[in-house]
């Protein structure tokens, strides 16, 4: 036969009869209040909210509180505030609370981050450019408020997977089906087609000899299998897998 190969206390207190009588009605006009209101919380009543501040800042609550980015590409952080004013905007990275932006000024080394701002939406951007896999994490979007106020986004940012399933070495008898499929996932753009490789070389099924198919599904993750009939020595080496 012949091998071919492949390649996450109770305390005590006294007190005389005047005292006490003194001290409870001291508390209890506080008592009875809070009482009142613990009583409608339990019968289903809720106290409206406080009433809107005219003129004052706010986030627009439509904005995307979860982003997905891929390494290597550009990630977008959104942060609308409405009623702006006056009051300053400003990004910061809980990973580890370092102070991104303020307003459109940058306070980082790092030249991958930039401060943009859409003046018509009043969109203040914080861009990545390109993003990396620890980029993963919580951003916070503050506005200088008193008190202050924060808005968070959670990136997730994904890098690209490629792999052959099976162990790193495959034995087939000679005769046999060769049977390799690669999985691709964490795309942002599913790839035009898959390459298949044998020794680095390009297999190319309009110029083999016969024998050899390729089929690929395209889906949330691409899979794509590699179906060699009639193994012989000459079908032994390494194959890798790419995007077209």
């Amino acid at each position: 036969s012949s091998e071919v190969l492949s390649r996450c206390s109770q305390s005590r207190v006294k007190l005389t009869m005047i005292a006490f009588l003194l001290l409870a009605l001291w508390i209890q006009p506080t008592w009875t209040e809070n009482y009142k209101m613990d009583s409608t919380q339990l019968m289903g009543i809720v106290n409206p909210p406080p009433p809107v501040i005219p003129n004052e800042a706010y986030f627009d609550e439509a904005m995307m509180r979860n982003v997905t980015g891929y390494t290597d590409e550009k990630v977008v952080l959104h942060c609308i505030v409405r009623k702006r004013g006056n009051i300053t905007v400003s990004w910061i990275r809980h990973n580890d609370l370092h102070l991104l932006t303020v307003g459109g000024y940058t306070y980082t080394t790092d030249m991958r981050f930039k401060a943009t701002k859409d003046k018509i939406v009043e969109d203040w951007v914080l861009v990545i450019n390109p993003a990396r896999k620890n980029d993963s994490g919580t951003y916070e979007c503050q506005i200088s408020t008193t008190p202050i106020k924060s808005i968070y986004i959670y990136l997730e940012v994904h890098e690209p997977e490629i792999s052959i399933s099976g162990s790193p070495d495959l034995i087939v008898q000679v005769g046999s089906m060769i049977n390799l499929t690669c999985t691709m996932k964490h795309f942002s753009k599913p790839p035009q087609k898959v390459d298949w490789f044998h020794n680095k070389q390009l297999i190319n099924i309009e110029t083999s000899k016969g024998g050899v198919s390729i089929m690929t599904e395209k889906a949330d993750v691409i899979s794509s299998s590699l179906l060699i009939y009639g193994a012989n020595p000459v079908h032994s080496g390494v194959y890798d897998c790419d995007l077209g």
